[in-house]
């Protein structure tokens, strides 16, 4: 087959590319290497073709869509919370320059058989929870009252009590609030509207929070298990946001690539919107508790009981639908670690990296995201720093 995957030169992109290639696809990446994500070039793969413009900017890649039997479509702007602080360039990132794309290639004579997107699991927001009283419930985003006053777990929207995490099934409602979660649900509306109008095939596949060596630990944004690791490797304490018991769903990206490559591929995925993940989640205080001991130095996590306006409290998927087409993840972040901040040369890489968190949290407390006890922004109380149990 002939890809395009457009955010090919990404994280999750890269993989994705050397998975297609693998495999023994003609791939063409599409990406605009966004500073944030691309402080250095990254490397190339060989025997793929690549366009270095943005996706909206068609006329500047018209032929390799013309030529496409599938198109790839992971190019966003990725973090909720700098989408916060700069929401109007990812409404245009994400959302009109993903119309502007579609719809030439839809129109187009020579367009596309196929569009598959990776959407994000912050569309659900809160995600799946479960009440003692009333079963399964879907709760509203956590207030800044409710923040403030560390009442961390969402709260049932029937009676108001606490309520517990379960497993996020495809059919929850689509209630992310940040900028970000609107945008990737955005996208995935475009992608089904326009290819539904013009009889083609789609898919979206649901990401949760994908790992790997190589995310950039110098992106003040980047997943927590890089930052983490980062300041770990600087002899710097990793900042845990709330008590350190929230929860997600961690993926190794090479899992999250095949996934991708099966639904270019195959119809196994096809019309409709699918969760890949592990299927568990891991607390983020255990994953900052874990990455100093394995550097060790003395460092331990500094448990701020702040919470970010917009954060979920835990969220994991329901992988029945992606058992069924197939999908079986061996994912096991904790198991994982060690390795992982060893391939990814943190002690070589730490340095300023390691105060990518320090930047990202002054950020939050300037957009008035960060939310301590009293309802204002603050710093890490007294007495910080224990690992969380």
């Amino acid at each position: 087959m002939r890809v395009v995957v457009t955010g090919g030169w990404g994280f999750i992109g890269r993989a994705a590319v050397g998975e297609l290639k693998a495999r023994g696809h003609d791939v063409a990446v599409v990406d605009c290497l966004d500073p944030l994500s691309h402080p250095r070039r990254p490397p190339r793969h060989r025997g793929v073709r690549y366009r270095i413009c943005r996706v909206g900017d068609v006329a500047a890649w018209r032929e390799e869509m013309a030529r496409a039997d599938a198109l790839l479509h992971l190019a966003a702007r990725v973090s909720v919370m700098e989408s916060q602080l700069r929401p109007a360039a990812y409404l245009r990132g994400n959302a009109l320059e993903t119309e502007r794309m579609l719809r030439a290639a839809a129109r187009g004579r020579g367009r596309p058989s196929k569009f598959v997107v990776a959407s994000s699991v912050t569309a659900y927001g809160e995600g799946a929870r479960r009440c003692p009283t009333h079963g399964p419930v879907y709760p509203h985003p956590r207030t800044r009252a409710a923040l403030a006053a560390r009442r961390w777990e969402p709260e049932c929207p029937r009676c108001g009590e606490p309520t517990r995490r379960a497993p996020t099934p495809e059919t929850a409602p689509l209630t992310g609030t940040s900028i970000y979660s609107i945008t990737k649900r955005v996208q995935e509306d475009l992608v089904r509207s326009y290819a539904t109008r013009a009889g083609l095939a789609w898919a979206s596949l649901r990401l949760f929070n994908v790992y790997g060596a190589d995310q950039n630990p110098r992106n003040p944004y980047a997943g927590v298990v890089m930052m983490f690791g980062a300041r770990a490797a600087a002899g710097q304490p990793p900042i845990v946001f709330e008590d350190g018991r929230q929860g997600r769903d961690f993926l190794a990206v090479a899992e999250a690539a095949r996934a991708l490559a099966d639904a270019v591929e195959g119809d196994r995925y096809e019309g409709q919107a699918t969760n890949i993940a592990s299927g568990r989640p891991t607390a983020v205080g255990e994953i900052a508790a874990a990455a100093c001991d394995h550097f060790g130095g003395g460092a331990e996590p500094t448990v701020t009981h702040e919470g970010r306006l917009g954060d979920a409290r835990t969220t994991y998927a329901d992988l029945r639908l992606a058992r069924r087409a197939g999908f079986r993840p061996r994912s096991d972040l904790l198991r994982d670690l060690p390795q992982l901040l060893e391939a990814a040369d943190l002690r070589a890489r730490a340095g300023r990296a390691g105060h990518g968190q320090d930047e990202a949290r002054r950020a939050y407390r300037r957009a008035g995201v960060l939310v301590g006890p009293g309802g204002t922004p603050r710093g890490p109380p007294r007495g910080a720093g224990r690992k969380p149990r």
